[in-house]
């Protein structure tokens, strides 16, 4: 079995070489990685070209649209999807590999790469919610099989929420799984530059307003 691992990435020089790190120091070895460059004016691509199997540059100006152009390459038959500024433990991938079913979805638990209260509080409850399956939009880490995500055509392109979304498809074909046998490190950067209260209050508003049909605001792009 064969595991892709996919990364979109928009000027992401002081986060991702750690993240490709991560990926090279996996248990598990048939592992490719795939990194979408875009619209990047950084050192993303020259540092990706030391660690990634594959680098797709792209002006796609779009997180969705990059998973999506990033899947289209990939050979595996498992799709992770990580976000540039987050690493993951090194059990992680075998921790997905011997998930019990053919098809699957799923997460797994989030630390904080600044220990603080207020990163504590907010992951453990990202965590908390994630486990109970009270929201299943996951964090900065997303597995899935490649048959589940052909199926539902992955993510949505224009939707701020686009993680959500493909939850809300996959879960009507498959099993979801949260896993805490391993882990990913994130950067809480979004949350010390804009203050944990607002981001809480921008995700729990646009949540309800994702149930509920509504129009959800951008997300917007910290670097």
């Amino acid at each position: 079995m064969k595991v892709s691992v996919i990364i979109p990435a928009r000027n992401e020089e002081k986060y991702i070489r750690d993240s490709l790190i991560s990926l090279k120091n996996q248990t598990f070895r048939d592992l490719e990685i795939i990194v979408v460059a875009d619209s990047c004016t950084d050192k993303t691509v020259e540092l990706s070209k030391k660690y990634a199997d594959k680098i797709l540059i792209t002006q796609n100006k779009s997180t969705a649209k990059s998973r999506n152009s990033g899947a289209k390459i990939a050979q595996g038959d498992i799709l992770i999807f990580l976000d540039a500024d987050t690493r993951l433990s090194e059990n992680f991938v075998s921790s997905v590999v011997s998930l019990p079913s053919k098809n699957f979805y799923g997460t797994s638990c989030v630390k904080p790469n600044h220990k603080n209260i207020k990163s504590l509080i907010h992951t453990n409850f990202k965590n908390f919610v994630h486990k109970f399956k009270i929201y299943k939009g996951s964090t900065a880490v997303l597995f899935c099989t490649s048959n589940l995500f052909k199926k539902i055509n992955g993510f949505e392109n224009n939707c701020p929420f686009e993680r959500l979304s493909f939850s809300k498809k996959a879960k009507k074909y498959a099993p979801y799984f949260y896993l805490n046998s391993c882990y990913a490190v994130t950067s809480m950067r979004r949350f010390e530059k804009l203050g944990y209260l607002f981001v809480m209050k921008y995700y729990i508003k646009n949540y309800i307003f994702f149930k509920f049909g509504k129009t959800l605001d951008s997300y917007k792009i910290i670097r």
